[in-house]
């Protein structure tokens, strides 16, 4: 039971990996190209529909010359080696993509293939993610064989579960901290957005303010004032969207005030979106790391997001409070709908991890995250976390 769970959770990690990049291209094949695994990043780039792909090889989206490129490597390659090839992968609407990709023999039975965009390729994080897929899918197996010998040897299974669960630990652990990396690495895109939407855009429309107050100075017939007085209030509107929307990029107060003084001004900015959030007036003086302080308010922003798409309510909680110097506990609480929690985690929307997701990231922070919730009982999150690595 313990062991298939650790199972189980190590796959969804990983699948949670590959769902959640927007640049990797990852699929199993079997020995004849029919590929059996995919990331929905492979259907965005060739044009294709689920249906469409499931009937295709990977031949059908190579030229005549990949192919041949291909095929030695599929027919002898050896296992726990890889090789890297550039390919030019040709979509619906028959435009190349080429991607630099990694070939491996996983065994007699599959070949798994993962590919990136040339310009954002790093082949040590594949390679470290195929180890990752090899050594589980090597792990299950096992398991399974040792499965047959339990009454022969019940202290030999019992000493080999221990073992592996210990490697499957670990490599949970591994895939836990490529999440965190993930959305570390988002957090930093989102910042350089919105630096450039601050030093370039909001700039322009300053400037072209300006400009335009320096006509309506001069003489100008009364039918020109009105239309620069119009002009000049789209210019204000795309001012004040601007700067909106580098706030919701890039909350600058979370890196220069901290993660509790963001918090409170995220639940006072949710109003904007039709959600009042009570939260404590008192703000504490901890000082919070900011890898951990970027997660914990990604997780927190999208749980209030949650309870406004899902909850069916206008109204949430935002509690905060240090029981401890090396302690932070965070609150968020509706009157909502709820849910059975057990089912919402295996029962996910399609192309989202939920709570799972959250759940991943704050334990990669060596933190806990609780959820109690039922029908119609509304819904209380509770997320701990050490306030430094």
């Amino acid at each position: 039971g313990e062991l298939q769970d650790f199972l189980g959770d190590s796959i969804i990690l990983l699948e949670a990996f590959l769902t959640q990049t927007d640049t990797i291209v990852y699929c199993v094949m079997s020995p004849d190209g029919r590929i059996q695994v995919y990331n929905d990043v492979l259907l965005t780039k060739l044009k294709i529909s689920r249906t469409a792909f499931a009937t295709t090889t990977i031949w059908d989206y190579l030229t005549l010359t990949d192919q041949h490129r291909l095929q030695p490597i599929f027919e002898n390659g050896t296992s726990n080696h890889h090789e890297r090839v550039q390919l030019n992968f040709i979509d619906s609407s028959q435009n190349p993509h080429t991607f630099n990709c990694l070939v491996q023999k996983n065994s007699s039975q599959a070949i798994i293939l993962i590919g990136e965009e040339p310009e954002k390729f790093n082949q040590r994080a594949f390679v470290e993610l195929m180890q990752i897929q090899n050594e589980m899918t090597v792990k299950m197996r096992e398991e399974v064989k040792s499965g047959n010998r339990l009454s022969e040897n019940n202290s030999y299974l019992n000493q080999l579960v221990t073992e592996r669960t210990k490697d499957l630990v670990y490599h949970q652990e591994q895939l836990r901290a490529m999440l965190v990396k993930l959305a570390l690495v988002e957090q930093h895109e989102r910042q350089n957005l919105a630096n450039d939407l601050h030093d370039y855009l909001a700039q322009l429309l300053i400037a072209c303010r300006l400009k335009l107050g320096q006509i309506d100075q001069g003489p100008t017939p009364p039918s020109h004032s009105k239309v620069i007085q119009e002009v000049d209030g789209m210019i204000d509107q795309s001012l004040t969207f601007t700067r909106t929307l580098i706030t919701d990029l890039n909350p600058s107060i979370l890196h220069h005030q901290g993660l509790l003084p963001a918090l409170k001004y995220l639940s006072e900015d949710m109003q904007r979106v039709g959600l009042t959030v009570a939260s404590p007036e008192t703000i504490p003086p901890m000082k919070v790391a900011e890898d951990i302080s970027v997660v914990v308010y990604k997780t927190v922003r999208e749980l209030l997001f949650n309870v406004l798409k899902h909850a069916g309510v206008t109204n949430a909680s935002l509690h905060w409070e240090c029981p401890s110097e090396q302690v932070l506990l965070i609150r968020v609480s509706d009157s909502g709908k709820g849910f059975d929690p057990e089912t919402r985690q295996l029962e996910q929307e399609p192309g989202h991890l939920g709570f799972f997701f959250y759940r991943e990231r704050i334990r990669a922070l060596k933190g806990q995250f609780d959820i109690i919730s039922s029908p119609q009982m509304g819904t209380t999150v509770t997320i701990i976390v050490p306030p430094s690595p």
